[in-house]
């Protein structure tokens, strides 16, 4: 549907701001004067890029753990109501509790989207006397871009696909699938310059340079992980192109993309959530993960008062994650029978050291697990099951291997490997993966509406999404297969 350019001049001007510049007047710099200069048109993609990264791994990730039942809480209102069960209604109102919450990776998104075309179309009044400079200042713009406008596709349900050759007349909204393909052409676009030039470096984020042939690498592993996160429900996983998946993961990251922290960029997220001090933990996890840990023996529904230790095969039982006695969570108020007497400990390091610890952007373990999903899509039975047997699964967890190619067991390890090896790992990677195999709790949300405030300054109508009674497997998850 078509929207006037007036309407969206002022969604423009009221959220889409661009990235901090790092100097005064940061939200409100002259993008003219900025981009004027070649040097800080540098600082400027470099600002940006750390601005957005950092968005990925910061506090805003918890709500999608708490709706895969990865973690629970009971400290904060505007917190407890996507872990509560049954799951409730969270209003999309403007002005509401939850609206910074609904609306944080939208702007975060479209700040670095808007900065990017703006570089862009500056380049393009360089002409050829700045070539060289060109090239690497567009194939980032274009990679920063394409990686945004894959987590509008991840976690909307619509979104604007903001393309720097059109005209504010011409935007309109677009479907998540959409999104996903328009995010993955904008990053085609990059592999294309930087397979060009090969000697072309990508250093956009503190203590981090990559070479060309490496951040195609970064750059097909995010393709990837924004295709396989088209499908809102397993019937719309099955349908998806899997060949094409397959390509970009074998040509994906061979090691973690995991810069060192900084001031700039850290792992504040991780760090939080695996704090462990006073003998309480700062988040605990919930049932889910002492559940699987023990061979889905453990009870589901049962105070952390008197929950015992769980006997798990699983090396990584201790090596992530650590059990008190007495956990500071049980509190009836917040319904205990969620909480676990377990906290994550695998990210956990003291204050002073954690600007220098990896921030762990995007995990190689999450690529290996993708690898044996589309193998599993593929209905390439016995190359999932291998893949899995060579996972961190046996490497560290020292599980047996799999054997006999039985489906129902890959998809429940696939299912145990998620929860487990990619626990804190990535945003809202372990509720993406749970609404394509439909194992999300009946009424979560399978992605956000368009926040309220920005729907009803595009003159859209404002939607509110999830909720017990209304699992739909469209909006909100069916729980046809919900593991609780």
């Amino acid at each position: 549907m078509k929207r006037s350019i007036y309407s969206f001049t002022i969604i423009i001007a009221f959220i889409l701001q661009g990235c901090s510049l790092g100097v005064e007047n940061l939200n409100d710099a002259d993008k003219n004067r900025v981009l004027g200069s070649r040097e800080e048109t540098v600082s400027l993609m470099k600002s940006c890029n750390s601005a957005y990264f950092a968005s990925l791994i910061g506090s805003q990730n918890k709500y999608y753990d708490y709706m895969a039942d990865q973690l629970t809480t009971c400290s904060l209102s505007s917190e407890w109501p996507f872990a509560k069960e049954p799951r409730i209604r969270i209003y999309n109102d403007v002005g509401g509790t939850l609206e910074s919450t609904l609306t944080s990776d939208w702007k975060a998104s479209y700040k670095a989207i808007v900065t990017a075309n703006d570089v862009l179309s500056k380049i393009d009044d360089w002409g050829e006397t700045d070539k060289a400079l060109a090239d690497y200042l567009k194939a980032s713009a274009l990679t920063i871009k394409g990686i945004a406008t894959g987590y509008i596709g991840l976690l909307y349900k619509e979104g604007v696909i903001l393309d720097v050759n059109k005209s504010t007349d011409e935007m309109e909204f677009h479907k998540y699938g959409d999104v996903i393909d328009g995010a993955v052409n904008f990053l085609e676009e990059a592999k294309t310059i930087y397979s060009s030039n090969t000697d072309l470096k990508w250093d956009y984020l503190p203590h981090t340079i990559l070479s060309s042939s490496e951040i195609i690498k970064v750059i097909n592993s995010y393709a990837a992980k924004f295709l396989l996160g088209k499908a809102r429900n397993h019937a719309e996983f099955k349908q998806l192109d899997f060949e094409v998946i397959n390509k970009y993961l074998n040509n994906a990251i061979e090691e973690s993309f995991s810069p060192e922290g900084s001031r700039e960029l850290n792992n504040s997220y991780q760090y939080y959530v695996s704090r462990y001090s006073s003998g309480e933990f700062r988040t605990c996890v919930d049932q889910k993960i002492p559940w699987l840990l023990s061979g889905k023996t453990a009870p589901k529904k049962k105070g952390t008062s008197n929950l015992p230790p769980v006997d798990s095969p699983d090396k990584r039982a201790e090596l992530y994650f650590k059990y008190v006695d007495q956990s500071k969570f049980s509190y009836f108020e917040r319904d205990p029978s969620l909480y676990s007497n377990y906290g994550s400990v695998r990210y956990t390091t003291s204050s002073d050291n954690r600007y220098h610890a990896p921030t762990r952007i995007l995990l190689l373990e999450e690529v290996v697990l993708m690898k044996a999903e589309t193998a599993y899509g593929l209905q390439n039975y016995s190359l999932a099951e291998s893949i899995l047997n060579e996972s961190n699964r046996t490497k560290v967890g020292e599980l047996p291997p799999l054997s006999g190619g039985e489906v129902s067991k890959i998809a429940d390890a696939l299912f145990y490997e998620n929860s487990i090896e990619l626990h804190l790992a990535g945003k809202a990677s372990n509720w993406i993966f749970m609404r394509r195999w439909d194992l999300l709790q009946e009424g979560t949300m399978l992605h956000f509406a368009v926040p309220g405030q920005e729907a009803q300054l595009l003159g859209k109508e404002i939607e509110t999404i999830g909720g017990q009674g209304t699992g739909d497997g469209i909006d909100s998850a069916s729980g046809t297969n919900a593991w609780r």
